[in-house]
């Protein structure tokens, strides 16, 4: 689905062709367009996408509170490893 006013300014650079119009007529001061309600690309259009943001560390870090996921203890003393040879792989931590 595209809104309207892309819609138009796909019709209005020649890069798609309304297939079927609907309400009333898009005016401008030069141009009179029946607003589009199905549109066919002529071309390929890129469509732009939104950034995703990286998952890092630090962001996972800031997220959780700066807290261990499985023992609760504070991760900005907390080394990786040390968190991982104390509580990671430990059954008993484990929920059932």
């Amino acid at each position: 689905m595209v809104p309207v006013r892309r819609a138009l300014r796909l019709v209005i650079d020649h890069k798609a062709e309304i297939v079927e119009a609907d309400g009333p007529a898009v005016h401008s001061e030069r141009l009179t367009i029946p607003r589009p309600a199905v549109i066919r690309l002529v071309k390929f259009v890129h469509v732009p996408r939104r950034f995703r943001r990286q998952v890092t560390n630090t962001f996972l870090f800031a997220r959780d509170d700066y807290r261990c996921q499985f023992c609760g203890r504070n991760q900005q003393e907390l080394r990786h490893s040390r968190c991982r040879s104390s509580c990671w792989f430990r059954p008993q931590n484990w929920q059932r």
